[in-house]
């Protein structure tokens, strides 16, 4: 392999990665808007509205990581049925695995 070839590699995957992390970032922010997350639930009470508003508040504070909330949603979302307490659920384990409780 020749130096040219071996200097393209080496700066497109790393022009790669970058965009990978951004482009990561990016959507941890977008999701923490909680209208779109009770809209992809399908949150029914006011319960689970507030405890939508509640995970967001703590996440956008910094209490817990906003990548928790983006996980937990985009997992949650995929169920058929009782995508709430899917997302209640994985929320509660991944905050506990930081050594958060909610």
């Amino acid at each position: 392999m020749d130096r040219r070839t071996w200097l393209t590699r080496i700066v497109g995957g790393l022009a790669m990665g970058l965009f990978v992390v951004s482009n990561g970032a990016q959507a941890a922010d977008s999701l923490l808007d909680p209208e779109l997350i009770k809209a992809g639930l399908r949150t029914a009470t006011p319960e689970e509205n507030g405890f939508v508003e509640y995970v967001v508040g703590l996440a956008r504070r910094g209490v817990i990581s906003p990548k928790i909330v983006a996980a937990a949603f985009i997992w949650a979302r995929r169920k058929d049925r009782r995508r709430f307490q899917y997302f209640k659920r994985a929320v509660a384990y991944l905050a506990a695995k930081e050594g958060k409780r909610i």
